[in-house]
């Protein structure tokens, strides 16, 4: 029987007195500081295609056990073919992991409702990148992350050698792929690569303050405008004008659209469905 490394909690929270759909996700591989491998890789990207569909859920918590997000991966796994010389069992151990670490990634990015990451300690490889990809991220003002592929000889994954020359620059995110130095929560939240940096002992007040605001949003809305922000990369001016004026008249077209007209017009707080 396969162990359990992923865990998901799913139902209605209550806000200001009305039930919306949360989802939190939970690395529960504390023991080995949530180091990804295969079977946690395969339960990472089936809890987040589940997610991705289930239109009942309006926001998604990601987080972990432990005093650490994630070390990476799972080192000790390569290092027994490495040691026998089976560089064919290495590859498959690697595009195995790959192929299910990089499928979450994608599901976390282009899912139509925001994702919150509740950083904890820090992370490392892999775990940087998962951080990353969330549209969200709250972390220990005193947290360590590093991108540590290069000080083990290889070439990044997880996306991270897209998100950072987006998020930075090319010539900062070069520093930060290339030379892996450590880095506080405190700097990440300087950098632009989180939202907030705290004590320890604040984060979960955040993240109550935060999903609050983002369950009883325009869910619909949310999940155009990262559709929007996702295509902004590649697209030109003219290009990113007309999704644009699309995405409006699709929004036009929902209650929380007429929702919020109406409070506005009625000088009221709106109180959107999410549809």
């Amino acid at each position: 029987m396969t162990d359990s490394y992923v865990s998901v909690e799913r139902g209605s929270t209550d806000v200001d007195n009305i039930q919306y759909g949360l989802a939190i996700v939970t690395l529960t591989r504390a023991d080995a500081l949530n180091a990804i491998n295969v079977e946690m890789a395969q339960q990472l990207n089936k809890v987040m295609d589940d997610l991705y569909h289930d239109e009942t859920v309006r926001c998604v918590v990601l987080r972990a056990e432990g005093r650490f997000f994630m070390a990476g991966g799972d080192l000790p796994r390569f290092a027994e073919p490495i040691k026998e010389g089976n560089q064919e069992g290495l590859i498959e151990e690697i595009d195995t992991l790959i192929k299910s670490a990089h499928e979450a990634i994608r599901w976390i990015r282009y899912m139509n409702k925001p994702v919150v990451g509740l950083i904890p300690g820090g992370a490392a490889g892999y775990g940087f990148s998962l951080m990353l990809a969330c549209d969200f991220v709250i972390t220990q003002e005193d947290a360590t992350f590093t991108l540590a592929y290069s000080g083990l000889g290889t070439s990044p994954d997880g996306g991270s050698t897209f998100f950072l020359p987006r998020l930075l620059g090319t010539r900062k995110a070069t520093e930060i792929i290339l030379l892996s130095e450590r880095f506080t929560g405190a700097q990440a939240l300087e950098l632009g690569l989180v939202n907030q940096a705290l004590p320890a002992n604040e984060m979960e007040a955040a993240l109550d303050k935060l999903v609050g605001r983002l369950l009883s949003g325009p869910t619909f809305c949310y999940g155009r405008s990262k559709s929007l922000i996702n295509s902004s990369v590649s697209s030109s001016l003219s290009d990113q004008l007309e999704a644009e004026a699309r995405s409006f008249k699709a929004c036009a077209l929902t209650d929380d659209f007429k929702e919020g007209v109406t409070a506005f017009v009625d000088k009221r707080k709106p109180e959107f469905k999410g549809k």
